[in-house]
């Protein structure tokens, strides 16, 4: 379950790169971390759910949450739209393709937003990646147009490496980041995640 303030911050495709460009550094950091427990809450719900009753493509159905809470003022959101929002946080890009790990490269971070962004865009690469494999499994296929799109964000998602992405003028949030005078630990960092991969 979802509160609606945050559900209307996940909506806003905008707020996590407006949260990095103006070193709202600690609010940035707990929306990054609430929004990897959503996606690994709503993707728990969803499993037990399908062990229990082999239901195969309802680990993705959009309702499936309804089945479990009771709470109304809470918002129910699946595990697809959960991917859908995130992964539209963290590969938004601005007039210049600047996005949010760009952003908060320029402003001198510190190391515990740069991890919270990369752990972030982990846990969408890892949640978009048992997302497919569940659609391939399944024999249910649903090929309305927003099922399409859904599908071409988690397949966007599973390949979303942040670090590789480039701005206008070419720059990788690396060089942003070494460039304009982020620590040593911001660095490393950086480094650790490219080793990663």
């Amino acid at each position: 379950m979802t509160d609606p303030a945050l559900l209307h911050k996940l909506q806003d495709e905008q707020y996590l790169y407006r949260l990095s460009s103006t070193f709202a550094w600690d609010e940035a950091i707990q929306f990054c971390n609430r929004s990897i427990l959503g996606i690994q809450q709503a993707a728990d719900a969803a499993a037990s759910v399908t062990n229990s009753n082999e239901a195969g493509e309802e680990y993705f159905d959009e309702y499936l949450d309804s089945h479990f809470h009771s709470n109304h003022n809470a918002t129910k959101i699946s595990v697809r739209q959960w991917i859908t929002y995130v992964y539209k946080q963290i590969a938004f890009s601005d007039q210049w393709g600047n996005t949010p790990l760009h952003s908060a490269s320029f402003c001198k971070p510190p190391v515990d937003m740069i991890v919270a962004l990369f752990r972030l865009a982990r846990a969408l690469r890892r949640f978009s990646l048992r997302a497919i494999d569940c659609s391939l499994n399944s024999s249910d296929k649903n090929n309305n147009s927003d099922s399409v799109d859904s599908d071409n964000t988690i397949y966007n998602a599973t390949n979303l490496i942040i670090w590789a992405a480039t701005c206008k003028d070419g720059s990788t949030p690396f060089l942003v980041a070494s460039s304009t005078g982020a620590s040593t630990e911001v660095l490393h960092c950086y480094l650790d995640e490219i080793q990663y991969y």
